[in-house]
C-alpha cells in the first residue's frame, strides 16, 4: 500500500513540475509588443434587419424626458451613414457584419436577394453570415 500511495505521490509531483516548466516555457515565448504596433478593431454588427431596409416612423422617448415624440428610426441608409462615417473617422481596422435574418419582406419577395445585398454591399457591409430565417421554407 506504501508503495503505491508513493508511486502516485511521484506522479503527481512529476505533473506538477512539468505544469510549471511548460509554464515557464510559455512566458518565455512572448515577444515584446511596441507600442506603436498595437492596432484598434472596430466590428459594426447588424442582425435581424428583416428587410426592414427603410426608416419606420415610430414615437420614443429619445431625449429621456418621458414624452414620446415621433422619431425616424432604422434604415439602410442610416447603416450606410454610420459605416461610412466610422470608416471615415478611422481609416482602417473596421469590419462591418451582418449576422443574418435579413432576407425577409418586401425587398426580398419582390426582388429576391439580390436588391437586399446590393445595398447592403453599397452600405459597406464586409461579412454575411446567414441566421436560421434564410433557412426558412
Amino acid at each position: 500500500m506504501k508503495e503505491r500511495d508513493f508511486m502516485f505521490s511521484k506522479i503527481r509531483v512529476t505533473f506538477l513540475v512539468s505544469i510549471i516548466a511548460a509554464s515557464y516555457l510559455l512566458i518565455s515565448c512572448t515577444a515584446a509588443v511596441k507600442k506603436d504596433s498595437v492596432r484598434t478593431i472596430t466590428i459594426i454588427g447588424t442582425a435581424d434587419l428583416q428587410g426592414m431596409l427603410d426608416p419606420l416612423e415610430m414615437k420614443i422617448d429619445s431625449d429621456g424626458d418621458g414624452k414620446a415624440e415621433k422619431t425616424m428610426i432604422g434604415g439602410i441608409s442610416r447603416i450606410s451613414s454610420l459605416i461610412h462615417q466610422i470608416r471615415s473617422e478611422q481609416k482602417d481596422g473596421v469590419i462591418a457584419v451582418s449576422t443574418g435574418d435579413d432576407l425577409m419582406n418586401r425587398y426580398f419577395h419582390v426582388f429576391k436577394a439580390e436588391a437586399i445585398f446590393k445595398l447592403m454591399s453599397e452600405a459597406g457591409y464586409d461579412f454575411y453570415a446567414p441566421g436560421n430565417h434564410e433557412f426558412d421554407k
